[in-house]
């Protein structure tokens, strides 16, 4: 296999060991993490060969097993590196607390009421639950992004002919994780509004609860997932050795939705407003769900659009550096 087929692989892999060494020192020389680790492997592996994503993966990895071997074993590779990844950038994730206690929630959420003339952003977005019931909103933001944040790898190895553009989108889903979702979630370490009152004994987000039982997460997979975070938070310290973790800043899953718009929008026009549709319901719904303030997922948009229009807008610099009319320019001013 050539180089472009199976260095995204690769990365993963370095990464996870990385990650099983860092895990290993951070947390006073313990392997206590790993069961953990190996069981969301297990999990995102399962997931990836069953029910609704088995449907879209198995049957292209078997069509390409017949008709192209090497395709077939491209798509299972970044599948495979896609799932380690993700588990090994849990074993960092859940350790920022410990390297850098939550402080930024506070200056965030002023912010957040800046943006929106004095009330949060979770006040702002429910006034439009009668256009999206809870049902719908757990959909998209729990199942349907998870899918999508898999297979994303996958779907730019099977479509994609432009070698410079696989590469290039595939190193960009790789260290959005370890650029926006470690490093600077770790200096901009925050909770998030509905974690906010609880680590700070405030009641800054007193009705928050509240808000969402209103609109229809009482009792929901969202809100479960919220205690279950927060109760793994709580029941060793701090060292989040269950779960996937606490962070708000920046939102890797608007950065993840935007990494599809970017692509979908690069590939085809007729494509961009489904992308760029899919990036602004996952924006809307990280405040309608009240896991995170709306400046965290407005960065994300913000820094991935920016680096995917990074070498078109270079280009277009180049070439009118290149034009006659600049060199005109030059002439004229010399």
């Amino acid at each position: 296999m050539a180089e472009h087929q199976t260095f995204f692989l690769r990365y993963c892999l370095r990464f996870t060991l990385f990650a099983v060494v860092f895990g290993f020192v951070i947390r006073g020389y313990s392997f206590a993490y790993l069961p953990a680790f190996l069981a969301g492997n297990l999990s995102i592996g399962e997931m990836m060969v069953t029910g609704t994503t088995g449907l879209f993966v198995v049957p292209i990895c078997l069509g390409y097993l017949l008709y192209n071997r090497l395709k077939s074993l491209e798509i299972v590779s970044v599948l495979f590196g896609s799932a380690l990844l993700c588990s090994s950038f849990l074993i960092i994730k859940t350790t920022i607390p410990m390297m850098m206690p939550f402080w930024a929630d506070p200056m965030l959420a002023a912010w957040d009421r800046a943006l929106f003339g004095g009330v949060d952003g979770y006040v702002w977005s429910h006034q439009f639950a009668q256009y999206m019931t809870a049902e719908t909103a757990m959909l998209f933001y729990i199942p349907i992004w998870a899918v999508s944040m898999l297979v994303f790898p996958a779907v730019v190895v099977v479509f994609e002919t432009d070698v410079a553009r696989k590469v290039r989108y595939l190193k960009i889903y790789f260290y959005s994780w370890l650029v926006l979702g470690l490093g600077l979630a770790t200096v901009m370490s925050s909770a998030g509004p509905i974690y906010h009152d609880r680590l700070l004994g405030a009641d800054v987000f007193a009705a928050l609860p509240a808000s969402l039982a209103t609109v229809g997460f009482e009792g929901s997979s969202v809100r479960m997932l919220q205690e279950g975070l927060w109760q793994a938070y709580q029941a060793d310290g701090g060292q989040q050795l269950r779960g996937s973790g606490i962070s708000a800043f920046p939102s890797m899953h608007v950065a993840m939705a935007t990494l599809w718009a970017c692509y979908l929008t690069e590939r085809s026009k007729w494509l961009a407003p489904l992308g760029l549709g899919y990036a602004a319901v996952i924006l809307f719904l990280s405040v309608f769900t009240g896991w995170h303030y709306a400046v965290d997922g407005i960065f994300s948009a913000g820094a991935i659009s920016a680096v995917c229009a990074a070498p078109a807008l270079m280009g277009r610099m180049s070439r009118f550096g290149q034009s006659p009319a600049r060199s005109k320019l030059h002439k004229t001013l010399a």
